[in-house]
């Protein structure tokens, strides 16, 4: 928007602006506005064309999905966000039918995503004047493209890509599946809605979460964490989140949630908006043992965990067939005192099934720390007939 669209209240001083407020007005209903990049420009002419995906590489801004360029990005010059030339264009596979979906630097190369395809952008920029900046584009994959820009993390020394109930990882070189293992878990998406979809690194736990859209839901109601040390996944659930943002305050991290409603929520704090306790749940995959779906008689588990407060609670359920989980249920195996090596973690189960699935919750307002590996003992029976 260019300082003479607007309307002027009083005498406003334009070198000395100390706030900016957006406001809309709906007719009726609710409308929703979430802004991720924002950025002030000072000269009228050559205005870089409004976009939808914004992101800053090598000291310049770049832009995705212009209105006119959606298969395109464009950029401005070197250390002048605030210029543009209009023939400061890429086209990325033009004619390939998809349009960007978005953006992420990546050391010295540069991230384009569209629907069904990565590209990378490198650049020489010495002894050049801009718009004329040397780029170099390569088509990394068309087995994929992206399908959130707000939703693309780095993390580990990797960038992490959400597609279509899919997760990628691209390291440099190309882009690898990580995500086989919670297939059912990510299939449950409101295609509509991916647009909507976040994703945020918590660094400190070497984690990285991601919140979307269930099928049938219109908010962010679902999610996953995913460990990238242990490459292990841990479904989420139970909060709504429009915002997503990884903040530090006095060098501390802090993973920040943000609801419709205005209330922030910090992630890995045990407690709701207003401060209540809650209670944690960690599920584990269902799992078999001896011959292909034999009986089995579970005999106990033995979990290792670090000293804390309260309760640990294990829970298991059991079924002769995968699909019976999602009726089966929860029945609790004991309780465990994290202040002490109570029994050194073992709990006695005592259940005959071809299946089974542990998970573990606490008391409202105590934290868990588990330790690898944990020990499910019991005895294959054959097979049931």
């Amino acid at each position: 928007m260019l300082k003479s669209a607007f309307t002027t209240v009083g005498s406003p001083d334009w070198g000395n602006i100390a706030q900016v407020m957006f406001t809309l007005d709906a007719t009726s209903g609710t409308v929703e506005m979430t802004v991720d990049d924002l950025y002030m420009i000072y000269a009228d002419d050559y205005v870089m064309p409004p976009v939808q995906f914004l992101s800053n590489w090598k000291n310049m801004v770049i832009g995705g999905y212009a209105q006119d360029y959606k298969s395109g990005v464009v950029f401005s010059p070197v250390s002048g966000p605030d210029e543009y030339d209009p023939n400061a264009l890429i086209y990325v596979d033009e004619n390939d039918g998809t349009n960007i979906t978005g953006l992420y630097p990546y050391y010295d190369l540069f991230l384009v995503f569209k629907d069904n395809s990565v590209h990378t952008l490198s650049v020489r920029l010495t002894g050049i004047t801009y718009p004329d900046f040397v780029f170099g584009l390569k088509r990394v994959t068309n087995e994929h493209g992206c399908s959130s820009h707000r939703a693309l993390v780095e993390a580990g020394g990797k960038i992490f890509i959400p597609w279509r109930g899919n997760i990628y990882q691209f390291e440099g070189f190309g882009t690898v599946k990580i995500s086989y293992r919670v297939d059912p878990t990510l299939t449950d998406f409101a295609p509509t809605y991916l647009h909507n979809m976040q994703g945020i690194p918590y660094r400190f736990k070497n984690i990285v979460y991601w919140f979307w859209t269930p099928s049938g839901g219109t908010t962010n109601t679902s999610g996953i964490i995913y460990d990238y040390q242990e490459k292990a996944f841990i479904p989420w659930s139970g909060d709504v989140v429009h915002g997503a943002e990884t903040v530090f305050e006095n060098g501390t991290e802090y993973a920040l949630t943000a609801n419709g409603t205005g209330e922030i929520l910090h992630q890995h704090a045990g407690t709701t908006f207003d401060g209540t306790s809650i209670s944690t749940v960690i599920p584990m995959p269902w799992v078999s043992a001896g011959a292909p779906h034999g009986a089995v008689s579970w005999r106990e588990v033995q979990i290792p965990y670090d000293s804390g407060t309260g309760n640990m609670i294990v829970q298991y359920r059991t079924a002769n067939h995968p699909r019976e989980f999602d009726t089966a249920t929860w029945h609790t195996a004991g309780t465990i005192d994290m202040s002490v090596a109570d029994e050194y973690g073992r709990v006695w189960i005592g259940e005959r099934s071809r299946w089974l699935q542990l998970r573990v919750t606490n008391d409202a307002g105590s934290f868990i720390t588990l330790y690898w590996p944990i020990a499910l003992r019991g005895r294959a029976l054959g097979y049931i007939v």
